[in-house]
């Protein structure tokens, strides 16, 4: 899947019982993970239903007890596994039996960062049977500044020719940093359509 089609189906209450978001251009899947965290589950639903893990700091058990538990008063769970890639790839291949067949009312998000993040083909291809995998590419200067034009006019501005270059030089290719400093701009800018 694409990060719009699980963006999409995130806005439209269709949730995966697995997300395995990877690759070197981290912004998409901490977007991603922090869109489900905030869609998956009620206000009210979280204290009981939302577990959120780092890879350096828990083993499978502790996420197989999460995924397998029982929602209380919601639908769903919610167990989100934060850097993933520090919890050491044998602990993964005991995933595999949860990857071929997860909880129904579950939705678990690994969130993998950096090249090594990757789970392998066998647990790829289970996951993709019963969820959904989105590769987060490395973008270049060329992809970022095409980015950049699109997070502006989803905003509702454009720009002038050339503002784009500045951007991106002045502030580099962390697109997070990027959409930070937009977004300080863009308050300013709507302060004085009022």
């Amino acid at each position: 899947m694409t990060y719009d089609q699980v963006k999409k189906n995130i806005s439209q209450k269709k949730f995966s019982a697995i997300y395995y978001l990877y690759g070197e251009e981290t912004y998409f899947t901490d977007k991603l993970i922090h869109l489900i965290d905030e869609h998956a589950l009620a206000q009210g639903e979280r204290d009981f239903n939302a577990e959120i893990f780092y890879g350096a700091e828990c083993n499978v058990g502790q996420i197989l007890n999460a995924c397998k538990s029982f929602p209380l008063m919601a639908d769903r769970r919610l167990v989100i596994v934060k850097e993933a890639q520090s919890l050491a790839k044998k602990e993964w291949e005991k995933m595999l039996p949860y990857f071929q067949k997860p909880s129904p009312t579950s939705v678990l998000v690994l969130g993998f960062k950096g090249k090594e993040g990757k789970l392998d083909k066998a647990a790829l291809k289970a996951i993709e049977a019963n969820g959904a995998s989105v590769e987060s590419k490395k973008m270049y200067d060329k992809d970022i500044r095409n980015w950049t034009t699109l997070h502006i006019a989803d905003a509702g501005y454009e720009a002038e020719l050339g503002v784009v270059d500045v951007i991106v030089d002045y502030l580099g290719t962390n697109l997070g940093f990027i959409e930070n400093e937009l977004d300080k701009i863009f308050i300013i800018l709507s302060a004085h359509k009022q």
